[in-house]
């Protein structure tokens, strides 16, 4: 991986992303463009760049990869991510060959932040939130520990209470780390461990979490398998219930030349993929393969494990993850898609990968193992993330000990100065998925002279150079859209035979290559036509494809000898 081009010194703020972006548009009119495409519930734009080079056809007629970040308000590394990619395809148009030929060919649909009003809380407040904050649902219940910073450090950290029959007690191996008692541990100083705030409604006794205040989660809001909140929590009223979900599924439907998508969160160190809600044996082979093969090339890049939503994050099987983005984009448009779970700060501190389950069932003695080495590369590499544990006299437990490793900006962003590095290495591996897209072309497409007369044989071949097919994936292909072409005629020209329009099929691309049967990546069309041969270099073929854009050539016209 090479060294960054640039270098990001925060987060950055809902103003100093419009900021950004309206002035790559600026310094790059050619390529970047910036538009709203709705508001958010407290009424921010919620701004979509596009970019392509516009001289080699507008962006609508390429096929597009839709990059987005921030379904979840404070996994704000992927807005970086998306910054940084943009930056990066602006500064090395004309410079590197490769990101040159590829905006010339596609187009790139990218929106930052989805979720502006939630970012601008979790980064502006000590508070964190999953998505909106629009209050919801909106008559439940708010008894409970309520998180707050209640000691005045703008931070929300932790709270160890001393209770005889509490589940934790200080680790022998660093003081500052609290471990689970065992089940027949007795004898010692023990605690509770609660996330700092205030109890409302308390009644001296009982100390429950409080449902969150802000409890929707737009990653449950699109209607791919949508679930309602009794059984999906977070789903919202309905799908696209949100202005934020509204936003992204509008544009979805006024853009099907988009064949790839890439929506980014934290933490987790893992490239996810669909399906969602059921295991990979329920899932087209085919698609499956090319989810496996564009995995892997990102793992070239980031180093991250390739695997399914239901697969791996899904630990109780009965309730998979239902309406999220990736299986709106893959079920519902037949687009391939993936969700980036960016950084995992145990990874860093070399701390091997496990799946949900693993993770539920480790003893308290493997997860003190695996917490030293997390507070050691924290020690190292971001000193002050820690705490100390600091007494408190709270108004309602009486004298507690708040602290612990401040969370935002290590467990779920990397600390700034790993944001760098983790934008680019995240996009790189977007790039891949980009080059990957199917190019249509017109091949060897000539007119010739077939008698004395003005009649003409004009024939095309028409091709995919891409990687994917131009159905991209088998949900596409089951929505029956072939593609088209259209013969476009001067006056003076008039076809004999033929049909000036229609439909053709689908074109496989080198991902369908295989050693036991030919896959068709070209179609041959043909007429005949009578006209003076001045006119006929004025014919136009234009093939037009869902999610493979438009192409379009003009014959050669050559004499039969």
């Amino acid at each position: 991986m090479s060294k960054p081009q640039f270098e990001f010194s925060g987060y950055y703020t809902y103003e100093q992303i419009t900021e950004e972006l309206h002035d790559l548009s600026e310094q790059n009119p050619s390529l970047v463009s910036v538009e709203s495409i709705g508001k958010s519930h407290e009424g921010r734009d919620v701004w979509l760049v596009t970019v392509t080079d516009r001289e080699t056809g507008c962006p609508d007629s390429k096929p597009a990869h839709y990059l987005d970040a921030n379904h979840h308000a404070g996994e704000v590394t992927g807005s970086m991510v998306i910054l940084y990619l943009i930056r990066y395809l602006a500064d090395n148009y004309g410079i590197d060959e490769s990101i040159t030929r590829l905006l010339r060919r596609c187009t790139h649909y990218l929106v930052p932040r989805v979720s502006p009003d939630g970012s601008e809380k979790y980064l502006n407040t000590p508070h964190a939130l999953r998505s909106s904050v629009r209050p919801w649902p909106k008559n439940h219940s708010t008894k409970g520990l309520q998180p707050e910073d209640i000691n005045g450090d703008d931070l929300i950290l932790q709270m160890r209470v001393p209770n005889p029959d509490g589940a934790w007690r200080i680790s022998d191996e660093d003081p500052r780390l609290m471990v689970r008692r065992d089940p027949d541990e007795e004898g010692g100083e023990y605690y509770d461990l609660l996330t700092e705030g205030i109890i409302e409604g308390y009644d001296g006794v009982t100390v429950d979490s409080a449902p969150p205040r802000w409890g929707l989660d737009f990653n449950r809001n699109y209607p791919a398998n949508w679930k309602d909140a009794r059984q999906q929590r977070g789903a919202g009223p309905y799908p696209l219930s949100e202005p934020e979900t509204h936003n992204i599924a509008g544009f979805f439907s006024q853009h099907p030349n988009i064949a790839a998508a890439t929506s980014y969160h934290t933490t987790g160190g893992i490239y996810l993929r669909p399906p969602c809600i059921h295991p990979d044996g329920e899932m087209n082979y085919g698609d499956l393969r090319l989810f496996a093969e564009l995995g892997r090339l990102a793992a070239e890049h980031t180093g991250y494990p390739c695997e399914s939503v239901f697969d791996a994050m899904t630990l109780d099987k009965s309730r998979p993850h239902c309406g999220s983005f990736i299986d709106f984009a893959y079920e519902m448009h037949g687009l391939v898609a993936f969700a980036p779970e960016l950084w995992n700060l145990r990874q860093r501190a070399g701390i091997p990968q496990r799946s949900p389950k693993d993770r539920y069932l480790m003893s308290p003695a493997e997860k003190e193992t695996d917490d030293l080495k997390t507070l050691q590369w924290l020690d190292e590499h971001a000193p002050g993330s820690f705490h100390p544990w600091t007494p408190f006299e709270h108004p309602q437990l009486g004298q507690v000990e708040i602290g612990g490793v401040e969370g935002k900006f290590t467990l779920v962003n990397p600390p700034v100065d790993f944001l760098s590095q983790e934008c680019h290495k995240n996009a790189m591996a977007a790039l891949t998925l980009s080059k990957a897209l199917p190019r249509l072309a017109i091949d060897d497409f000539t007119c010739r002279r077939v008698s004395d007369t003005v009649v003409y044989v004009l024939s095309a071949a028409v091709s995919n150079r891409g990687w994917l097919g131009t159905w991209v994936t088998s949900k596409g292909r089951q929505q029956g859209d072939d593609m088209q072409y259209r013969l476009y005629l001067p006056d003076a020209v008039e076809v004999i035979k033929g049909k000036t329009q229609g439909p053709l099929p689908h074109l496989a691309g080198r991902s369908s290559a295989s050693e036991r049967r030919a896959i068709a990546s070209s179609e041959k069309l043909e007429w005949v036509v009578k006209g003076p041969q001045r006119a006929l270099g004025e014919l136009r073929l234009e093939i037009r494809g869902r999610r493979a854009g438009v192409c379009t050539g003009q014959p050669a016209v050559m004499e039969d000898n």
